[in-house]
C-alpha cells in the first residue's frame, strides 16, 4: 500500500509539474522580451520599434540633442555602456551598431549575442533592417507600421517632378559628398540634381575652392554648422571668405542634427526635409530678388 501511494503520489506530482509547465509557458509566451541599446543609433532602432515597457536601458545619449527619438527616451533608465553594467541587468536582446564595435567582442565572451542592423544607405537595407529588429523585438506590427509609412512616402518622394536646381552638400570640415554617398543620394531623391555629380566628384572629397566658384551650386544643403561641439580647423574651406560669401548669398539649407546623426535611418525624413526646405528656400530667395 505504501509502494502504491507513492506511486500515485510521484504521478500527481508528475502531473501538477506539467500542467505548471504549461501554464508557464502560455503565460510568458507572450511577453516582450527585454531589451538594451549599447549605443546612440541602436537606440534610435530601439525607440522607434520597442514598447517602453520592454526596455530596461537606453544608452546615456538617447537623450542628446542628436537623438532623433530623444523625447521617447526621456524618463528611461539610461546607462555607460560597460560590460558589468549589462551583465547586471541581464537583457533577453541587446541592439548595437557600429558605434560599439568595441564592446561587442567583450560581450561575446559571456555569451551575449548583439543584434546589429545590416550595413548600408540603400532604402530596401533600411526597410529590412526595421523588419529584422521587429522580429527581434517581438514587435512585427509596429515595424510593419514604420515600413509602410516610409514606402508610401519614398513612393511620393520618387514620383516628385525633378527640378534642375542643383544642389550641393557642404560640411563644417570643407567636404562634400560626391556620387557614391548616401547624401548626394538622398538631395537626387529630394528632386535635385547633384553638383557634385555634375562635376565628376565620387565619395567623400575636399571642396573644390575654384570649381565653386566658377559653378556654384543653385543650393546648399549643410549639417552640424551651428553645433558648438562640432570642431571646424582654421584649415577648413569652410572659413575662407569666398565660400562664406557664397553661403551667405545661395539658398541653403541645414538639416537637422538629429536626423543625420544615423542618417541611413532617417534618409528618407532628410529627403522630404530637404524637398520641403528647399523649396522654400528658393522661394524665399526669388521673392526676395523681385522685391516682394
Amino acid at each position: 500500500m505504501i509502494a502504491v501511494a507513492k506511486i500515485r503520489c510521484s504521478i500527481i506530482s508528475a502531473l501538477f509539474a506539467t500542467v505548471a509547465s504549461c501554464y508557464s509557458s502560455y503565460t510568458f509566451a507572450g511577453e516582450l522580451p527585454k531589451a538594451v541599446s549599447l549605443d546612440f543609433c541602436a537606440d534610435q532602432y530601439l525607440l522607434a520599434i520597442a514598447d517602453p515597457a520592454q526596455i530596461i536601458a537606453v544608452s546615456k545619449y538617447a537623450t542628446d540633442e542628436n537623438s532623433f527619438y530623444r523625447d521617447r527616451a526621456t524618463g528611461l533608465k539610461q546607462y555607460g555602456g560597460t560590460v558589468e553594467e549589462i551583465l547586471m541587468m541581464k537583457p533577453d536582446v541587446v541592439l548595437g551598431t557600429d558605434w560599439s564595435f568595441m564592446i561587442q567582442p567583450a560581450l561575446k565572451n559571456y555569451g551575449i549575442e548583439t543584434d546589429t542592423p545590416q550595413y548600408g544607405y540603400e532604402t530596401d537595407i533600411l526597410l529590412k533592417n526595421l523588419e529584422h529588429f521587429g522580429k527581434v523585438l517581438h514587435r512585427n506590427q509596429q515595424a510593419e507600421k514604420i515600413k509602410s509609412d516610409y514606402i508610401a512616402r519614398l513612393s511620393s518622394l520618387e514620383n516628385l517632378p525633378k527640378s534642375d536646381i542643383r544642389a550641393a552638400y557642404i560640411t563644417p570640415s570643407g567636404f562634400t559628398g560626391g556620387t557614391g554617398t548616401y547624401i548626394d543620394n538622398i538631395i537626387k531623391l529630394a528632386g535635385f540634381k547633384s553638383l557634385a555629380e555634375e562635376n565628376g566628384t565620387i565619395d567623400w572629397q575636399p571642396l573644390s575652392l575654384e570649381k565653386l566658384l566658377m559653378n556654384p551650386p543653385d543650393l546648399i544643403i549643410t549639417s552640424f554648422f551651428g553645433q558648438t561641439d562640432v570642431e571646424v580647423s582654421h584649415w577648413s574651406l569652410t572659413r575662407h571668405p569666398e565660400i562664406q560669401k557664397i553661403m551667405a548669398e545661395i539658398p541653403t539649407v541645414s538639416i537637422p542634427s538629429d536626423m543625420i546623426s544615423c542618417g541611413s535611418l532617417f534618409s528618407i525624413e532628410i529627403a522630404d526635409y530637404i524637398h520641403d526646405e528647399g523649396e522654400k528656400a528658393l522661394q524665399s530667395k526669388d521673392r526676395t530678388r523681385n522685391g516682394n
